[in-house]
């Protein structure tokens, strides 16, 4: 699909990942924004997941979980439901499918007016006209009269789009308290810029030129929350370590032939493995670490040890799995908390430790897929080895997953709601968080923060 579209009211742009409603803007990832465009290229037609993968991910190898995420981000900016979908359909083991009517660019704000305008009475003509004309005052740039103030659009523009003849249209009586009375008196051969290709031309460009300065500044100011959070571990000359939690495999393995792979032999080790929810998690802070020109070390929880964590800022992935992350937390204010009977898991305030505010029963999680899960994220300075780390942990793996996505949003925004908290509180320099997430279909989506200490 080439160009912008509109669903249900909100103009989607691919050009620029942004969806965008009375003012309101989303950004969208680009494979988020491709998925989007391949259901809307097939309206009201099941795309299976299959299909999906391929057109968009083609050669790269990923799993239904990437695109589980995509439409459910897709769905958290048109406010659509699950179960109570009115925009994406999900068709159990088939795929998804768009059921809301899609509306090619300009099509939107004049498809449904042409036609009365060009063959109706007096009364609908003059109705169509004022509409017409109102709704192309975002389109068609307005000229300037001698005194400045701005005069009507160009009639050959209204032409253009009207279909109607600007002779009929001036010459009618009853418009003269409408468009008519406004429309200035030039022919076809006037002024080369009053040309409508000049005005579409001209008004492409201006567009552009918004969109180009609304880009920078926002990517700018993004920028600049990034930096904010992240100088304190960043622009120090230490390596940054990366600690997740391993989990090991089989004490041995099977070496196959290559030139008989029908024989094999076992092989006695200690293979350790980590969790594809840790993995992207583990990919993302690497891209952060190549964006500062940082070099990193990746340390399993299992193998690292005090002195790795006094040799650079530290990022700690993952809760109960991982040593580092309960010793780091052992004396925050939110800490994790554990019951093993009746196996309840959660997040502790320090100073109410009485109530169990963000807890999950065992159960909620391991029989099904849709739960509020609760995760931690903080960045401070650890009391025992001096540095800055960053603690990135939930209750389950969906959890954790939910504080990557939200420290590392492409559009910044958990970035700058920590970098407000920590404004408003004076300017503090550490900061730790309890994140609720909605978990749907094990994916975490609707984020949002419960409570926060900074000091």
């Amino acid at each position: 699909m080439q160009g912008d579209f509109w669903i249900d009211g909100w103009l989607v742009q691919p050009q620029t990942n942004t969806v965008v409603k009375e003012g309101k803007t989303h950004h969208l990832e680009p494979r988020v924004m491709q998925v989007l465009v391949q259901l809307a290229m097939h309206p009201d037609e099941v795309l299976s997941k299959d299909r999906l993968l391929a057109t968009v991910w083609q050669s790269t190898f990923v799993g239904d979980d990437v695109l589980v995420r995509c439409i459910s981000e897709i769905r958290s900016v048109f406010g659509d439901l699950p179960r109570s979908s009115r925009v994406i359909q999900t068709i159990p083991k088939l795929g998804y499918r768009l059921i809301v009517p899609i509306t090619r660019g300009i099509e939107a704000a004049t498809d449904s007016r042409q036609e009365p305008f060009a063959n109706g009475n007096g009364k609908e003509r003059i109705q169509n006209a004022q509409h017409l004309d109102t709704t192309l005052g975002a389109l068609i740039p307005l000229g300037k009269g001698q005194n400045g103030t701005s005069t009507a659009r160009d009639p050959e523009a209204l032409q253009v789009l009207a279909g109607e003849d600007v002779g009929q249209i001036s010459e009618l009586p009853t418009l003269t308290a409408g468009i008519a009375s406004r429309l200035p008196r030039h022919s076809r051969e006037g002024a080369f810029w009053r040309r409508p290709w000049c005005l579409f031309i001209g008004g492409l460009v201006a567009l552009f030129l918004i969109s180009l300065g609304a880009y920078y500044i926002s990517n700018s100011s993004r920028n600049s929350e990034f930096d904010t959070f992240w100088r304190s571990m960043l622009h120090e000359n230490d390596h940054l370590v990366i600690c997740v939690a391993d989990h090991p495999d089989n004490e041995r393995i099977n070496i196959f032939d290559p030139d008989d792979p029908q024989r094999s032999v076992q092989v006695k080790t200690a293979p350790v493995s980590i969790a594809m929810e840790d993995v992207r998690i583990v990919l993302k802070v690497i891209d952060l670490a190549h964006a500062y020109d940082k070099p990193y070390v990746l340390k399993s929880e299992g193998v690292a040890n005090l002195s790795d964590l006094q040799s650079g800022p530290s990022i700690l992935i993952g809760a109960y799995d991982n040593f580092w992350t309960l010793r780091a937390t052992r004396n925050l204010r939110f800490r994790f908390w554990v019951k093993p009977e009746p196996g309840q898991f959660g997040i502790v305030d320090a100073s109410d430790p009485v109530h169990r505010h963000w807890f999950l029963d065992g159960r909620s999680f391991s029989t099904g897929h849709n739960y509020q899960g609760y995760a931690i994220v903080a960045r401070c300075i650890d009391n025992q080895s001096g540095k800055a780390e960053v603690i990135l942990a939930g209750v389950t793996s969906a959890d954790t997953v939910a504080a990557g996505d939200f420290i590392f949003d492409p559009r910044g925004n958990g970035i700058a709601q920590l970098n407000h908290i920590m404004r408003e509180t004076g300017n503090k320099k550490n900061i730790e968080i309890v994140l609720s997430s909605q978990i749907i279909d094990g994916v975490p989506s609707f984020s949002k923060i419960e409570a926060s200490y900074t000091w």
